[in-house]
């Protein structure tokens, strides 16, 4: 996997952090060393390198490296049964189907499984590394790829699907309300690629701005943006709608 760098690197713990210190605002509730919980992203982090697990960033600290997003108080990785087995450091607290919930040293960990097909098709195939304050890390990609995107017209490389998007939605693109809301950009890049991908460059930017606007309205779509997105079938259901939606824009 090729390093690639978005944006300045961002603090994994800080974010952390942050989030902790907004949720527990009266220092009586669930006080929070931050050079404790710093240095155990840290040790997170080094574990994973040092027990060689094939792993991958994903959710709203991967986001943060491409866009500006709220901060999380956990952290996502896609990672195979087998690996998490060797990996008893991490404290199972639940789950739910191939999603599990542990922690480690205070910290919330998500925990997606390779069992899953479309968690194990991200980690094999939606990957690369980038630079954090922390270390290099493997991250999920801001643009799934493609296998046939080198067959690509040229024309594609000056219309790519972050450039057009810009263009057309500015900053108020997968904005649900006031900040970035993952799901919906996950959707929203696969319709958008897709579309690419099968039809050449988009050069109707009103066209995707009316196909997002009315995607925005659809109820299915909001319901697998807005709760369970982890969950399998509301991923399947969200992409799938925001492929049609895109598909006719000129």
């Amino acid at each position: 996997m090729k390093a690639v760098q978005i944006r300045e690197p961002v603090h994994i713990g800080k974010v952390v952090r942050n989030a902790l210190l907004f949720k527990f605002r009266d220092p009586r509730e669930g006080a929070v060393s931050d050079r404790a919980l710093l240095e155990a992203v840290e040790r997170l982090f080094a574990l994973l390198e040092e027990r060689r697990i094939a792993y991958l960033l994903v959710g709203h600290i991967a986001l943060l490296q491409y866009v500006e997003s709220r901060n999380t108080d956990n952290i996502d990785l896609i990672m195979s049964r087998s690996s998490l087995d060797r990996l008893p450091e991490l404290h199972k607290t639940g789950q739910d189907g191939d999603l599990i919930r542990a922690a480690f040293e205070g910290i919330q960990i998500h925990l997606l499984l390779t069992s899953n097909p479309l968690f194990d098709e991200v980690r094999r195939r939606h990957a690369t590394r980038q630079r954090f304050v922390e270390r290099e890390i493997p991250c999920a990609t801001p643009q799934p790829p493609t296998p046939r995107r080198k067959h690509l017209k040229a024309g594609f490389r000056a219309t790519n699907t972050v450039s057009v998007i810009r263009e057309a939605l500015g900053q108020k693109a997968f904005r649900l309300k006031s900040a970035v809301n993952a799901a919906v950009l996950d959707a929203v890049m696969v319709g958008v690629s897709t579309r690419i991908e099968a039809s050449g460059p988009i050069t109707d930017i009103e066209s995707l701005k009316a196909a997002y606007g009315k995607l925005l309205t659809n109820e299915s779509f909001l319901t697998a943006t807005g709760r369970a997105t982890a969950d399998e079938e509301y991923v399947r259901t969200r992409i799938n709608l925001a492929v049609e939606a895109m598909r006719s824009v000129r």
